[in-house]
């Protein structure tokens, strides 16, 4: 069977486990996303009578630092052939939008380290940690941030992964 991929915006996430993304129609697929964010989304075998679409990657993150850059697309994680970044993988990333008069433009190719996600972090300890939304900060070739400044919480998984510079600019880790 060929499969079908389309790529469309969240307009509602408001069911539970289900959200509505625009393409060409209302479609509903049994991922949680944040309104407004750009996903991928593929055809499969009927799950229930109105549902035959899941979820694929997420496309696009929003930037959480000063560096200029608003929301950027996620191309490829570095060092894995997943499609889905967890929190401290380092991805190369498009700016789709970015604050005028500052260092990152519109369409340039960023290094970025995701530093919050969606998706469940479970760690060792049992805990299991939720973001409200997909942050990642943008990073040069040492791995420190390009910014000055860091905005929200970022997962504790950051340190493990080396990146102590951007611990210590964020005003929460969790």
């Amino acid at each position: 069977m060929v499969t079908k991929e389309r790529v469309g915006i969240v307009i509602s996430n408001k069911q539970d486990k289900t959200v509505t993304v625009a393409v060409q129609r209302r479609v509903a697929h049994t991922k949680y996303s944040k309104v407004g964010d750009r996903v991928r989304i593929l055809e499969t075998r009927p799950i229930s009578k109105t549902k035959r679409w899941i979820f694929k990657s997420l496309i696009s993150h929003s930037a959480k630092n000063n560096s200029g850059a608003k929301t950027m697309l996620c191309i490829r994680i570095l060092g894995s052939p997943r499609k889905v970044a967890k929190a401290g993988d380092v991805i190369i990333g498009v700016v789709k939008s970015a604050t005028p008069n500052m260092g990152v433009k519109r369409s340039d190719v960023v290094r970025a380290v995701v530093v919050r996600t969606k998706n469940v972090i479970q760690r060792t300890d049992g805990i299991s940690v939720r973001f409200d939304d997909n942050a990642a900060v943008i990073i040069n070739k040492e791995d420190n941030p390009r910014g000055t400044r860091v905005f929200g919480p970022i997962a504790r998984e950051l340190r493990e992964k080396g990146f102590t510079k951007i611990i210590s600019l964020a005003p929460e880790v969790v």
